[in-house]
């Protein structure tokens, strides 16, 4: 059962994993989790003994194969996702593409499918449900499999069998984002199955990664001039502020700090105390020689109004910006990741309620084609080009984004929350002025099962790739426009969606869209 007490929780998962290897378990799954950088001190060292029971789990032959999470950020304080021990799963879709939910981090090893699956409920009955909870056992069956096939296999054994039967996804060889990639025994013999592949370049880029990423319990932990660290060869994180932390209007976050006469340069930062939230602090500075933002690293500042962010910044955690005061912000070209909910939401004052709750009105300054104008089109806030120029702004309008291409054109860039039937018009308003619409961006509809009917406007030109794909029930399509010429459709428009779909074309080009659209 699950307690309200969360180191209860975590007590009943390490007596489970020493249960399991006392009683002879070969394979243990883990789909399950928490959150390092919210725990009391006693919580803290619960998520310890959590980890020293699947190290020793390990040791003593079995394998043990746990969920990634489903934050969409880094599973680096996500326990025993980052057990580097452990098989750490994350999730894919239907197309083999990392999950939006998917954890990432230097401790994934694999992917497996986790959106959208199909489970079974009392009663003969059945649901849909996603989560890297999922994902995780289908890779857990494998390493069962493998086991069975070679009883002598250990952890090590099994995993190399893993990584020699995997195809690989994102970048070449291990990354950040899907591991090795997704195994694939489809060609192979049980009992014979391949295990050459040589990992040895991935090791070293996997520890360069936790070098720079990784929270060790092993690390010394001191409090420097109010904030609570962990120290690693040359760099320090500010992991939360401590009590002796002076609060004032304005804060800057330090670009180094000294300890026993050596100084460290702060790498990444979390203010976060769940014991000592700050009201007094309004306006808050982050130097570029910090590398990246925590999830949820200022929810102790609520009162927070401005933020300077500098060029040199990599990565915004999840929930990293959790105040209600603040309305806008300017995000540097050298973001490249922005986590869920990152900007522009604030938390739930209902306790029992985690959905975060959306800044009215909110606006993100940035660079064209960066992180931060991609985070807006996903959550439709307001996107203003950090040199002033109009084109790809970013606004609201109905149910979907848009994105300025040209002075009085628009690309419609997502659709939020999508109807039963739904109209792309011919023109939108923004600023009092009229823009028309004359492209559908890639992945604009995808996979919105809402969707029964579209109609698309006399003035689009352009279609994306995948911009209706997996849209499983849309079944009536008319497109008033008679300007779409093939060479401006891209692949698989159309594709799962309703077998039965009809399509409705302008009299003057239904031989000419018959052929493109089928």
């Amino acid at each position: 059962g699950v307690s309200e007490n969360v180191d209860d929780n975590i007590a009943c998962w390490v007596d489970g994993v020493e249960y399991a290897v006392k009683n002879g378990a070969d394979i243990i799954n883990m789909s399950l989790g928490g959150l390092e950088e919210f725990t009391t001190d006693e919580s803290y060292q619960s998520y310890q003994e959590l980890k020293v029971a699947i190290k020793n789990a390990v040791n003593a032959g079995v394998t043990v194969v746990v969920a990634s999470g489903n934050n969409g950020s880094s599973c680096v304080n996500e326990c025993p996702a980052n057990v580097y021990e452990a098989i750490t799963v994350g999730a894919v879709d239907k197309n083999k593409m990392r999950a939006d939910f998917s954890n990432w981090g230097s401790a994934m090893d694999f992917v497996a499918p986790g959106d959208d699956v199909t489970g079974v409920l009392p009663g003969g009955q059945y649901t849909k449900s996603l989560g890297t909870s999922f994902a995780t056992p289908r890779i857990t069956a494998l390493c069962a499999m493998l086991k069975q096939a070679h009883p002598n296999y250990k952890q090590s054994d099994i995993e190399k069998v893993l990584y020699s039967n995997t195809v690989d996804l994102g970048d070449a060889g291990w990354d950040f984002y899907y591991g090795y990639g997704l195994p694939d025994f489809s060609n192979q013999t049980p009992g014979t199955e391949k295990n050459d592949y040589d990992n040895s370049k991935d090791l070293e880029y996997i520890d360069i990664c936790t070098k720079r990423e990784s929270f060790k319990e092993d690390l010394e932990q001191p409090a420097i001039d109010g904030y609570q660290c962990t120290i690693s060869e040359n760099d320090i994180d500010i992991t939360s502020i401590s009590y002796t932390y002076q609060a004032s209007e304005n804060a800057t976050i330090p670009e180094s700090l000294t300890y026993n006469n050596k100084t460290y340069k702060v790498r990444n930062v979390s203010f976060y105390n769940e014991n000592n939230p700050i009201t007094v602090t309004k306006n808050l500075t982050v130097p570029g020689t910090i590398y990246s933002l925590s999830d949820w690293a200022f929810l102790s500042l609520p009162g927070l109004e401005n933020v300077s962010l500098n060029e040199g910044l990599k990565s915004i955690g999840a929930n990293a910006f959790s105040s209600a005061n603040m309305k806008e912000i300017s995000i540097p070209k050298s973001v490249k990741e922005i986590g869920y909910n990152a900007l522009g939401y604030y938390p739930n004052p209902d306790p029992d309620n985690y959905e975060s709750i959306k800044v009215k009105d909110f606006v993100i300054r940035g660079y064209v084609n960066s992180a931060a104008q991609s985070y807006a089109i996903k959550n439709a806030f307001t996107f203003i080009p950090i040199d002033g120029k109009k084109i790809g702004t970013v606004f609201m309008s109905g149910n979907c984004t848009y994105k300025v291409t040209k002075s009085s054109e628009v690309e419609l860039a997502k659709v939020i929350n999508a109807k039963k039937s739904q109209t792309i018009p011919a023109t939108v308003n923004y600023n009092n002025k009229s823009y028309k619409v004359t492209s559908i961006a890639a992945n604009a509809f995808k996979s919105k099962k809402k969707l029964k009917n579209i109609t698309i406007g006399k003035n689009v030109k352009k279609i994306g790739d995948k911009a209706f794909y997996n849209c499983k029930n849309l079944k009536k399509i008319t497109i008033k426009s008679t300007k779409i010429k093939k060479k401006n459709v891209g692949k698989n428009v159309f594709t799962k969606i309703n077998s039965n779909a009809k399509f409705i074309y302008p009299k003057s080009k239904k031989k000419a869209y018959t052929k493109i659209f089928g």
